[in-house]
C-alpha cells in the first residue's frame, strides 16, 4: 500500500506501464466485503476518487492493482492479478487520452487541459477550425455545465500514426440549457469519435466527431437513428 499523499505520482498519472481494470469484477468484490468506496479507500491506503476510477476500468499502474489484489484477497478466497488484469497499456498517447476522458467528465477536473493540451492547440469540430486551448476549455465546460450523472465509456481506441482514435460514448442527464434547448430531464446518449495528435507529450489537435444530430433528436424527442 502506498501513502495517499503519494498517490499522484505513481497510481493515477500516465506516462508507464499501466494496465486496465475489470471495475465491474472490482467492484464485486468491494461489494463481498460490505464495504462503500469510501471505506475501501482508507482500508487500502488511496484515495476514494482512485477506487472510483478502478471500477471504471482505469488505467492504473501495476504496482497499486498487486495492492487492490494483496487486499481482496483471502485464504479462502485468494484473488489473482490476472482476474483483474485485463489488458496492459504502454502506449503514453493512448494513457493520456484514457486520463484526459476521465478526469474532464468523470472527475470534473478541467485541470487536465492544461497538463495535456499546447496553448495552440488546433480543434477541428463540425467542419470548423479553430485555434487555442480556451477552444478545449470553453467546449468541456459547456458539456458538464449541461449535463449532470456523467457515464464515459472508451469503447475503442486504436494507432494510426500521428494519431490516436478513441471511439466513445457518453450517457448523461440533461439538466440546464443546451444549444438553445432548456433542461428536459431527460437521460441521453451521446456517441462520437476523437482523434488526438500528441508531440512532445502535449496534444497539439483533436479533431471531434459526436453524432449531434441523433444528440439533438434525443433533446427534442424525435425518433434516434440506430445506434
Amino acid at each position: 500500500m502506498i501513502n495517499p499523499a503519494n498517490e499522484n505520482s505513481s497510481a493515477s498519472k500516465p506516462g508507464r506501464h499501466s494496465v486496465l481494470v475489470d471495475g465491474s469484477r472490482l467492484k464485486q468484490f468491494r461489494n463481498q466485503r460490505g464495504l462503500t468506496q469510501d471505506e475501501a479507500a482508507k482500508a487500502i491506503g488511496y484515495s476514494t476518487r482512485l477506487i472510483r476510477k478502478a471500477e471504471r476500468n482505469g488505467p492504473l499502474d501495476p504496482r497499486t492493482l498487486r495492492d487492490f489484489v494483496e487486499f481482496f484477497s483471502t485464504a479462502s478466497a485468494p484473488v489473482e492479478y490476472h482476474e483483474l488484469a485485463v489488458q496492459e497499456i504502454n502506449d503514453e498517447p493512448e494513457l493520456a487520452v484514457r486520463e484526459i476522458f476521465h478526469r474532464a467528465f468523470i472527475e470534473q477536473d478541467l485541470t487536465v487541459i492544461d497538463e495535456y493540451f499546447a496553448p495552440d492547440v488546433k480543434h477541428v469540430s463540425d467542419g470548423i477550425e479553430r485555434i487555442g486551448i480556451e477552444v478545449i476549455r470553453q467546449r468541456m465546460q459547456t458539456i458538464l455545465s449541461s449535463f449532470s450523472e456523467m457515464e464515459f465509456t472508451v469503447n475503442q481506441l486504436v494507432v494510426q500514426e500521428p494519431w490516436r482514435i478513441c471511439n466513445w460514448s457518453s450517457r448523461a442527464v440533461h439538466t440546464a440549457e443546451f444549444m438553445g434547448i432548456a433542461a428536459t430531464n431527460l437521460r441521453i446518449t451521446i456517441n462520437g469519435t476523437s482523434w488526438f495528435h500528441f508531440e512532445q507529450g502535449k496534444c497539439v489537435e483533436l479533431r471531434d466527431y459526436t453524432e449531434m444530430q441523433n444528440l439533438m433528436n434525443q433533446l427534442l424527442g424525435k425518433p434516434t437513428e440506430p445506434l
